[in-house]
């Protein structure tokens, strides 16, 4: 049998469920609207630094354009050969041609800007895989009878 007291307990709790429950969804609603702006902010920033960054690379890009050298007149071809393995050291070699009507002399590499032509040099000689060495290493003998291990109480040894 309830009491007049457990009764009112049960009202005035019920009544606080209402009001908890009544604050708990402006919670909700203030806390929906807060994010909600700060992911439009978070995005209208991005944005913001996206079309800045583009512009930048625009500018950079149309500045190297402008700095950059029109193509050289090729005056000599060049026919590269394969690169041949020495050892730790690579050879490239190859033959220069002269296509132009100027003479050319003592052409060295990256001393003087030249145009030239790439064109297929010579094919590398075929390598050999170098000598295989065999090591034959013998067995340990099998251990006698009571000599498996070699450090025990009794005979003690230190370990290099």
């Amino acid at each position: 049998m309830a009491s007049l007291h457990n009764l009112s307990d049960n009202l005035l709790e019920a009544d606080d469920f209402e009001t908890k429950s009544g604050r708990s969804s402006l919670v909700k609603v203030v806390s929906i609207l807060a994010a909600i702006l700060i992911t439009g902010g978070l995005l209208t920033g991005f944005l913001i630094w996206r079309k800045k960054h583009e512009e930048q690379l625009a500018v950079t890009q149309a500045a190297q354009t402008k700095a950059a050298r029109p193509a050289l007149p090729a005056k000599v071809q060049v026919f590269m050969d394969d690169a041949i393995r020495k050892g730790p050291q690579v050879t490239i070699s190859g033959t220069v041609q002269n296509i132009s009507n100027e003479k050319l002399s003592n052409v060295k590499l990256q001393s003087e800007e030249v145009g030239f032509k790439p064109a297929q040099g010579a094919k590398r000689p075929v390598e050999h895989p170098p000598e295989t060495k065999t090591i034959i290493v013998d067995r340990p003998s099998s251990p006698k009878q009571g000599e498996e291990f070699i450090n025990t109480p009794d005979n003690p040894s230190k370990v290099p």
